[in-house]
């Protein structure tokens, strides 16, 4: 019934509209994505998972090289370039593997040359049949004392550029760095992102250089204390598979295009473009949102999956 108002017009009656809650679509990533996602911004804790793109299968191990470069009578400076995904032409005057150099000043030419010893590179020319580097970082600690703590170091992700045999000064190569800062009192880390090149698996003993493309990582440190050196922690994630009458091992592929591990690292650029090149857990927080999303729109009977 109509209400008739004092003024002899009639008076709307409320209408009771339903409220109906729209759920917020989050963007999210696949599981098993987000947990390779993990280990390439955490390469020394992260899960050991298989990475996008693998039609080979194989095991997956972590390798880890530490020594004290650069700690001569009168060393203050240095270069490593290291290229993870190249350790089949470690021996190579192209460059690829792990190079070095060090010299008494900052901005004194050295000759890079090659070290030799990249993580997994003895197991792996011994043991492989084929390889790829899924994960790898740098690490630099000051072996000194505090109150000797002097100098600076810089980090980058880089191409295959530098060439063994050739000079270069630490202060050049820092001076186009995105990364510089004072000698870490604990240390600096500087994560390995692949190339599309990188996805692919190489025979670890095969003589011929690998073709343009692989990524590298280039840090440097100068104004050091004399003979006191920097100390460096390589550390790399393999997928590889067993030479013919070696180990019996299953296949575990995934499934996905060889341009998928580009999409991830995409992803975490997306997310945080500072994620290469930040210490520890600090990494990777904010990829944990986005397999939670996954987790709470999964199907029934799906497993959540905690990072």
């Amino acid at each position: 019934m109509v209400k008739i108002s004092k003024k002899g017009k009639p008076s709307a009656i409320p209408v009771r509209r339903k409220i109906v809650k729209r759920r917020r679509l989050v963007p999210r990533m696949p599981a098993f994505d987000a947990r390779y996602a993990e280990l390439l911004a955490n390469p020394c804790t992260g899960p050991l998972v298989h990475a996008p793109g693998s039609t080979e299968g194989g095991q997956v191990m972590r390798f880890e090289y530490d020594a004290i470069i650069g700690n001569g009578a009168l060393e203050t400076a240095g270069i490593i370039h290291w290229t993870p995904g190249a350790i089949n032409a470690s021996t190579s005057v192209n460059g690829f593997g792990l190079l070095d150099g060090v010299g008494p000043s900052d901005g004194t030419a050295m000759t890079i040359g090659n070290r030799g010893y990249a993580p997994g590179y003895a197991f792996l020319q011994t043991n492989a049949s084929s390889y790829r580097c899924i994960a790898a970082c740098v690490q630099l600690y000051f072996p000194g004392s505090e109150v000797n703590r002097a100098g600076v170091v810089s980090g980058a992700q880089s191409s295959y550029g530098l060439l063994s045999t050739t000079s270069y000064t630490p202060a050049s190569i820092r001076s186009v760095s995105p990364v510089v800062e004072r000698t870490p009192s604990d240390y600096m880390e500087v994560k390995w992102a692949p190339s599309y090149s990188d996805g692919l698996f190489r025979n670890p003993t095969s003589a011929t250089a690998p073709e343009d493309g692989h990524s590298s990582l280039t840090v440097t440190w100068g104004g050091l204390p004399v003979a006191t050196g920097m100390r460096v922690r390589l550390v790399a994630v393999y997928e590889w598979r067993a030479k013919t009458g070696g180990l019996v091992l299953s296949s575990n592929t995934s499934g996905t295009s060889a341009g998928a591990i580009q999409d991830i690292r995409r992803a975490l650029d997306d997310r945080d473009a500072n994620w290469w090149n930040k210490t520890g857990q600090a990494a990777v927080h904010f990829i944990s949102g986005a397999t939670v999303a996954y987790a709470a729109r999964r199907r029934p009977g799906v497993p959540r999956i905690e990072l």
